[in-house]
């Protein structure tokens, strides 16, 4: 039976997937969910609250960026974490740094691709959405 995975890299923080599940992944078909910048900023704010309750954490995270990026912007993401500006965060993170980096990963990706848009991942949405991924697979 169809297993849907996010995708991610082979290495998790710590975590290291199995290379046969990393490998499976590299050749499965992909469903994408495309949300406006907005609808997934705000996704990220309330599914991740453990990063806004630990704001050492978050600054560290975000400081690691620093060999990618100019210092002025990441500076402004410092202070948007400091101040709470979560969401204003999360999409200028997703603007300037994931959604450069997964393009260029999906970029070089050869199978097939569904795509599901929607304008909100708010939770009241998702059973939708889901359902709409179980009728890809």
């Amino acid at each position: 039976r169809p297993v849907v995975i996010e995708a991610e890299s082979s290495k998790i923080g710590n975590c290291r997937l199995p290379a046969a599940i990393w490998k499976a992944m590299g050749t499965a078909p992909r469903i994408t969910i495309k949300a406006p910048r907005a609808a997934r900023a705000d996704h990220l704010v309330t599914a991740y609250p453990d990063m806004l309750h630990d704001p050492e954490k978050l600054a560290r995270i975000i400081a690691r960026l620093r060999p990618s990026h100019p210092s002025d912007r990441v500076d402004a993401w410092l202070d948007m974490a400091q101040t709470g500006d979560f969401a204003p965060l999360a999409e200028g993170l997703m603007l300037h740094h994931y959604d450069p980096r997964y393009g260029k990963h999906r970029a070089r990706a050869t199978h097939s691709e569904t795509i599901i848009q929607t304008q909100s991942l708010a939770p009241d949405n998702l059973a939708q959405i889901a359902a709409q991924i179980a009728s890809k697979i």
